[in-house]
């Protein structure tokens, strides 16, 4: 099955996306934010929530994969965007 999928919040999660070319939709509920990716057409609907529940993490990363970015990539993009977040608070 790969790596264990970390638990991670809704904003970062719409980073990540972001950084694999998906783009925020228009329209649709207040709590939820709708992503869509050009290429493929597919449309993620992202609950806003510090922690995103399990269950919706693991459809997240299923839809993902229709798309060809596997879990271990993700995982990989989340990462990177805390790097980047701790690495910018010691710059000067």
């Amino acid at each position: 099955m790969g790596e264990k999928l970390p638990v991670f919040s809704s904003k970062k999660f719409i980073r990540a996306a972001k950084r694999l070319g998906f783009k925020i939709k228009k329209g649709g509920k207040g709590s939820h934010t709708r992503l869509v990716h050009p290429k493929s057409n597919i449309i993620l609907s992202v609950p806003k929530a510090q922690t995103v529940s399990v269950g919706i993490r693991h459809q997240l990363i299923k839809n993902l994969e229709k798309i060809g970015i596997s879990r271990e990539k993700f995982i990989k993009l989340l990462s990177v965007g805390l790097l980047l977040i701790i690495k910018n608070l010691f710059k000067d």
